[in-house]
């Protein structure tokens, strides 16, 4: 239900529902969390978002961490997301910096996507499509503006 309710965007009610859990002594489980985080983020509710992740009764697993990615490159907090992916265990690193990219990919940030499509290639992360599709975006987009200045 909580599931449900997340996807449609219906953050308060998931919210609700997770408490009247906690209310009837029902302890949460991995899927639970997962709800909530997607349900923050979907409402753009990030600062609730970290509260929650920070005091989940259970060990954070991939799922977690992606919903923290998305919610917070999602919500425009790009230093934040690359701070929580550094302290994420290193073999976690990789899908979370693919995720990253996908928010800079959609919010058009690409001097940020860029920079870390360079990092990845450098610490030796493979170089997925993704990856490579940012980067030449970039260099695509540099291009562009450099032609537009020498016109001017």
């Amino acid at each position: 239900m909580m599931g449900g309710l997340a996807q449609h965007g219906r953050a308060e009610e998931v919210i609700q529902l997770f408490q009247e859990m906690k209310r009837e002594g029902l302890k949460p489980n991995k899927v639970t969390y997962t709800c909530l985080l997607s349900a923050c983020r979907h409402a753009g509710l990030v600062d609730l978002g970290w509260s929650l992740f920070e005091s989940m009764e259970i060990q954070p697993e991939m799922d977690h961490f992606i919903s923290m990615v998305h919610m917070l490159a999602g919500g425009g907090k790009f230093e934040e997301a690359e701070e929580f992916i550094q302290r994420c265990p290193p073999e976690h690193r990789k899908p979370l910096w693919l995720t990253y990219l996908v928010a800079c990919k959609n919010l058009e940030e690409w001097v940020r996507g860029a920079n870390v499509a360079n990092k990845m290639m450098t610490v030796g992360l493979p170089t997925e499509p993704l990856v490579m599709q940012v980067k030449e975006e970039f260099i695509w987009i540099k291009a562009s503006v450099k032609t537009m200045v020498q016109e001017v």
